[in-house]
């Protein structure tokens, strides 16, 4: 039997002539480089010297993979310690926005390094995301109510603890799908009643949160991934840092959502003081939690029966942990 050749033949375009395979044009998907500095009054946004001022000018602008680079405000004497200000808004990546990338740019004369942003509206979240596959880099968040995110990533439903359904419209809300929250700062994680936490992820699949710090305040969680309606796939919490604030011992760092949430990875994680680190509540959820530091005394570990909580029915591992106390005490059913 005669072995044939196939071969093909590759064309790189000049500028203004596209680039072809076998005679066929190769599309690639358009990137958009987008400025925002708050110590400016706002241009077009398609320079540093035109840069807008808002995060959300720029967010409105972008087109799905668009890039935003964002720069932190100056230092101000008004602040304290010299610190920078902050943006003080409550942005919406809608849907439409897939792709979309914030890109805070690290100031080394800053102490703080990466811009900030705090919500203008505390009854909303600081960062509302319905797009799918958006990614968050070098910021830092400040979440300052009870019942709202820091990041909020829907998943099929508009709003919070609603039936997992489309919109009128046929909308699909998206944001917890292949999401990306890298190198970032958040602060003041609020209470579990309603949608409160740092970042809220909803439902959805695949998405990472990566080389992240989270200062929680007392009574307050870091991340809540699921909710008692939408359940999740292949979440993973990777190499992040939860600290209490000043001493005052967070209530839980991480909570999942009942259900059958499949393939949860927490790895290579450090656990401040906390009621809880972990909660696995009842469902069949999935995954591992591997490599991660708890850090806690006797008398706190006193106040429960446990700090990472897997109930019965649970097919979650948790290896090579370790702690300040005995690991006979750090994994309890609930």
């Amino acid at each position: 039997m005669a072995l044939g050749i196939v071969s093909r033949s590759f064309h790189r375009g000049k500028p203004g002539v596209l680039t072809s395979i076998d005679g066929m044009p190769v599309l690639t998907m358009p990137k958009k480089a987008w400025f925002v500095d708050g110590n400016l009054t706002g241009g077009d946004g398609t320079s540093w010297e035109t840069a807008f001022s808002t995060i959300q000018a720029a967010v409105n602008a972008a087109a799905a993979y668009d890039v935003i680079y964002i720069k932190p405000f100056a230092p101000s004497a008004t602040q304290n310690n010299g610190q920078p200000q902050v943006y003080a808004e409550n942005i919406t990546i809608a849907v439409g926005k897939t792709g979309l990338k914030l890109i805070g740019v690290p100031d080394l004369s800053d102490p703080y390094f990466g811009p900030k942003i705090k919500p203008a509206n505390t009854a909303a979240h600081v960062i509302h995301i319905d797009a799918a596959s958006v990614t968050l880099e070098n910021l830092c968040i400040h979440n300052q109510a009870l019942s709202t995110a820091g990041v909020f990533l829907s998943w099929m439903g508009a709003t919070y603890n609603v039936s997992p359904t489309v919109d009128a419209s046929h909308v699909l809300y998206a944001g917890s799908c292949g999401f990306n929250i890298r190198n970032c700062e958040f602060r003041e994680g609020t209470t579990m009643a309603t949608a409160g936490a740092s970042i809220v992820v909803r439902g959805g699949f695949n998405g990472v949160i990566e080389n992240c710090t989270f200062v929680a305040g007392a009574n307050a969680q870091a991340i809540q991934l699921g909710d008692d309606i939408t359940t999740f796939r292949n979440h993973k919490v990777i190499n992040c840092n939860f600290h209490d604030n000043n001493g005052a011992a967070a209530t839980n760092y991480i909570t999942v959502g009942t259900g059958a949430n499949k393939g949860i990875v927490i790895r290579d994680c450090t656990f401040g003081n906390a009621t809880k680190f972990i909660i696995v509540p009842t469902g069949a959820t999935s995954g591992i939690i591997a490599g991660c530091y708890f850090q806690d005394t006797v008398a706190t570990l006193a106040n429960s029966t446990g700090k990472v909580q897997t109930p019965s029915g649970q097919d979650v591992a948790v290896t090579g942990c370790w702690g300040g106390v005995s690991l006979a005490v750090i994994q309890s059913a609930a």
